[in-house]
């Protein structure tokens, strides 16, 4: 009886034991799973913080973006403060970002969210990007021709940034976005002489280039592309480029092409025939794919072959099925058409509706600045002349703008006297026609820091170049000189001797911006024109060069959209470099 006493105690207290170790061992491991817990808490609060860092960091861009419209990614990092968060409960809980551009051109924000001062730590690195929101520049292209355009000056057309350099143009310092485009289907561009385009030329119909002139950019058509005449010379070609070159980016037709001349740098693609002649070279620069594709005949002669690769296209590989993109050109039945879009549309800003708008006001003045020794003189307060006449200007919305200071006139003729603009950002509103002579004094000043705006529902002539002070747009983004012509002009001539609504002609140097939708215009001078053109037909003519200014791109004349804004582009999954504290 003992013995079965003393062996249950044993078994009762080896029970106790193994219960013991249980309960132990399971106290063991939730204090284990308690601080797994906890430190995935702490992760997780971590990653919470450095979202918050990227939405913070976010909000400020967006805020310095509504302050700077005009801001581009460089000036955004540079601008926008760093997000931080200082301390949250006692400093357990920071964030803080880093805003940077990357190599893609995007924002990248760099974010660290911290825990206990450091005990868990999250990384995120986001990418951003900024949008228009349906906003547009009309003035993004240096020539527009909507229904064509013919280039037969022995100029120079490049393009500079006004901004760089105190708005002083510098042929050594010259780019090549001077781009010349056609909008209506089906409509030519013409080149002819010795002028040199340092851009683009891309056409919605056919494109034409004789004589010696050289492109540096794509030439693109809906149509054909005939390529003739002597070699450019090397005086033309931008800094960089190869000796001996014609056209310094692809050919691209949805016809066919034919190429007479010197080098091509990019490739040649014709959806129709090709026909090349003596001393061309396609050089294919970038390696994209081969030098040549057409999806029609090569027509050209057996002994004609590339003076660089020594064939001739002929046959495999280069004849092939192509498709190459189309022109964007203007479609309004197009169910995705924004009509507000300044490269599928001619008159974006539907100028036509707008001036008979401002048709309805009065009353309204003739000015007439004629006579030698007479001046008259306007600012945004007033306008006075020699004679006593004093002009008051009201407030009007135009474009889309708020314009303080528009003076309502009949008509414009400066002849043998002068007009200055003193100050402010001026508008005239003018019923009739514009003209500037070349009589006597006949001057038209603007002022540094000032602006003068013209809507002209008549003709305008502009026979010597309008004084601008500072070439460059003012502290409201407006360009010096710009003329809005409301003239329809059914002349289908675009020949240098045609009929034309807007004329600008003589020498010397002129910054303005041209728009008439619906009015062809030459621009016949031996000068030089700063800025950029956009009409129903454009000729350009003599020898005068024009120089696009890129900073019209930022011009505020008109509201084509609306506010931009700071856009989510995704994650990117990289080893962000270590914050700064």
């Amino acid at each position: 009886m003992k013995q079965q006493q003393g062996f249950t105690l044993v078994s009762v207290m080896l029970l106790t034991v193994v219960a013991g170790v249980v309960v132990f061992t399971s106290l063991k491991d939730s204090i284990v799973q308690e601080r797994l817990s906890g430190n995935f808490q702490k992760k997780v609060n971590a990653r919470m913080m450095s979202e918050r860092a990227v939405f913070a960091q976010a909000e400020k861009v967006q805020q310095q973006l509504h302050a700077n419209p005009d801001a581009d990614i460089d000036d955004l990092v540079a601008q926008t403060q760093q997000a931080h968060s200082g301390s949250i409960h006692k400093g357990d809980l920071k964030y803080r970002a880093q805003l940077n551009k990357n190599g893609a051109g995007e924002l990248e924000i760099a974010a660290l969210g911290e825990r206990y001062a450091g005990e868990a730590e999250a990384n995120l690195v986001a990418r951003y990007g900024v949008t228009s929101n349906g906003g547009y520049a009309p003035f993004n292209t240096a020539i527009v021709g909507c229904d064509g355009v013919l280039n037969s000056a022995g100029g120079n057309i490049d393009s500079y940034d006004s901004q760089q350099l105190d708005g002083q143009y510098d042929r050594d310092n010259a780019s090549t976005q001077a781009h010349v485009k056609t909008i209506s289907p089906n409509a030519d561009i013409v080149v002819s002489g010795g002028s040199s385009t340092w851009g683009d030329v891309r056409a919605t119909g056919n494109i034409n280039i004789t004589g010696a002139g050289f492109i540096s950019g794509t030439v693109h058509a809906n149509g054909d592309i005939d390529v003739s005449g002597g070699s450019s010379g090397d005086y033309t070609i931008p800094p960089g480029f190869p000796v001996k070159t014609r056209i310094g980016g692809d050919i691209l037709a949805k016809g066919s092409v034919t190429y007479q001349g010197r080098h091509i740098l990019g490739v040649v693609r014709a959806e129709q025939d090709v026909h090349f002649t003596p001393s061309f070279a396609v050089r294919n620069i970038n390696n994209n794919g081969l030098a040549v594709l057409y999806g029609g005949n090569n027509t050209t002669e057996e002994n004609n072959k590339d003076s660089i690769a020594g064939t001739n296209y002929k046959g495999a590989p280069y004849h092939q099925t192509v498709t190459v993109p189309a022109v964007p050109a203007s479609n309004s039945e197009d169910p995705n058409h924004d009509p507000k879009d300044p490269d599928t549309n001619c008159d974006p800003y539907s100028l036509p509706s707008e001036l008979a708008k401002l048709q309805q006001k009065l009353p309204r003045q003739g000015l007439n600045v004629t006579g030698w020794g007479n001046h008259a003189q306007f600012d945004d307060e007033q306008g006075r002349d020699s004679f006593g006449s004093i002009y008051m200007p009201t407030s009007t919305s135009i474009l889309g703008r708020q314009y303080g200071s528009v003076y309502f006139l009949d008509d414009l003729i400066i002849n043998g006297a002068e007009l200055t603009i003193a100050k402010g950002d001026v508008v005239f509103y003018i019923n009739g026609d514009f003209k500037l002579t070349t009589n006597g004094n006949s001057a038209l000043n603007i002022n540094e820091g000032a602006s003068l705006t013209l809507f002209v529902q008549g003709k305008s002539q502009i026979q010597q170049p309008v004084n601008v002070l500072k070439k460059t747009l003012n502290s409201n983004k407006l360009p010096p000189f710009s003329l809005y012509s409301g003239y329809q002009d059914n002349s289908a001539a675009t020949q240098c001797g045609g009929d034309f609504g807007v004329e600008l002609s003589g020498t010397g140097q002129m910054y303005g911006t041209i728009y008439a939708p619906y009015s062809n215009v030459k621009f016949g001078a031996s000068g030089e024109l700063y800025g950029a053109i956009r009409g129903k037909r454009v000729s350009v003519c003599g020898d005068g060069d024009i120089h696009y200014d890129t900073a019209l791109k930022k011009s505020q004349g008109g509201n084509l959209g609306g506010q931009r804004r700071v856009i989510f582009l995704g994650w990117q999954y990289k080893t962000p470099k270590e914050l700064s504290p």
